[in-house]
């Protein structure tokens, strides 16, 4: 499939890529209104979310301020994700996308929307406040979204349900109880859990994926780079190197994410040959396929799948 900007596959999604990018950018814009305007930030956190379909796939996007436009490259190419996607996980798959920020310095640090397909997702992503918020390096409370996963998503028919993170930093080591009950609706009789408990007992419910933006390169601090190896330790002690992606460049965020469900439901070769023949026409094809191989050469065995290409 294209991924030029005149492509839209999904017959509700009107406009283009460009166009897309451009309107998501006016709601980014206008969330700062929202964070001073009183709405209730608990009021976007559902008690438990439902769905019947066989491949729900939730999506827990880091929203803070070093994330710059990564959300906003999702949303302008969600009616192409919603279309491929389908080729992986089938015509009954739906999402849930969720943020994440700081639960101790931000107002909105953790928001869940329902499950949804097609036009509803396009919906629900504009339901997330886009707080660019964050505290010090080096965490965000993905752990909320954990725990939350864990124990208030409610999948019956699920056959192998998939959960990916895309952020730039680790998780807290702990959850506390207050937070636990207020963000993620959770009663713990503890005064905190061990986040590594949590992350053992979401892997037993959910395939594990994370997008990493790396939080430092060459051009930054030796102190940067070297928070940004703690944070990639953590994230592959904690689910493994074939579950964890490094990505630098967030226009190809969405290819990324093909490549993951690619690894969750075996068609590693369909995407690697979707995904040649697509970029390969571009202007600037192999630079990007580069960014792609080099993101993946972890979860995929490129050297097979590649074959010399």
């Amino acid at each position: 499939m294209s991924e030029s900007y005149d492509y839209t596959p999904a017959p509700w999604n009107k406009g283009n890529f460009k166009e897309a990018e451009k309107a998501y950018e006016k709601h980014v814009n206008d969330c700062a209104k929202a964070v001073g305007q009183g709405v209730a930030a608990t009021n976007l956190v559902l008690p438990q979310i439902t769905t019947q379909a066989e491949h729900p796939l939730i999506i827990v996007v880091d929203n803070t301020a070093s994330m710059g436009k990564w959300v906003t490259m999702i949303f302008a190419k969600l009616g192409y994700f919603d279309f491929e996607a389908r080729e992986y996980l089938g015509n009954d798959m739906q999402v849930s996308f969720m943020a994440v920020g700081d639960a101790n310095y931000d107002k909105f640090p953790f928001q869940v929307t329902e499950f949804g397909s097609e036009a509803q997702l396009a919906e629900n992503l504009k339901k997330l406040v886009i707080e660019g918020g964050g505290g010090p390096p080096c965490c965000e409370s993905y752990e909320l979204a954990m725990l939350y996963c864990a124990r208030n998503v409610i999948m019956p028919k699920a056959i192998k349900p998939i959960i990916i993170f895309i952020g730039d930093e680790a998780f807290y080591d702990y959850v506390y109880q207050d937070q636990a009950a207020k963000w993620a609706c959770v009663q713990i009789a503890e005064k905190k859990i061990l986040t590594s408990n949590i992350i053992e007992e979401l892997k037993r419910k959910f395939l594990v994926y994370i997008i990493r933006k790396p939080y430092g390169n060459q051009f930054l601090s030796n102190r940067a780079n070297s928070i940004d190896m703690q944070i990639h330790h953590a994230w592959v002690n904690a689910l493994g190197p074939r579950n964890v992606a490094l990505l630098p460049d967030p226009n190809r965020v969405v290819d990324v994410i093909f490549g993951l469900l690619a690894a969750a439901t075996n068609m590693e070769e369909y995407f690697w040959n979707e995904v040649h023949e697509r970029q390969i026409k571009d202007e600037n094809g192999r630079e990007k396929l580069q960014v792609i191989l080099k993101t993946l050469y972890t979860v995929h065995d490129i050297a097979k799948l590649t074959d010399g290409k």
